[in-house]
């Protein structure tokens, strides 16, 4: 296994993230943009964006 795919991966699931980035990875090469991205690099993609989704909710809650 590649070694940036397993370092996103551990980093997910000690996060307790890891379903979520492989529900959005599978997502994402499903579109054409990501369709020819190395698995590595959409679950780069995949990471950041569950990370960047969490954040979001979180200052959703704080204001309120």
């Amino acid at each position: 296994m590649n070694d940036k795919i397993e370092e996103i991966l551990y980093q997910a699931l000690d996060e307790g993230i890891k379903d979520k980035v492989l529900k959005e990875s599978n997502r994402l090469g499903k579109l054409n943009k990501y369709k020819h991205l190395e698995v590595g690099d959409r679950l780069e993609i995949a990471y950041n964006n569950v990370i960047l989704k969490k954040q979001n909710e979180n200052i959703i809650n704080n204001n309120r």
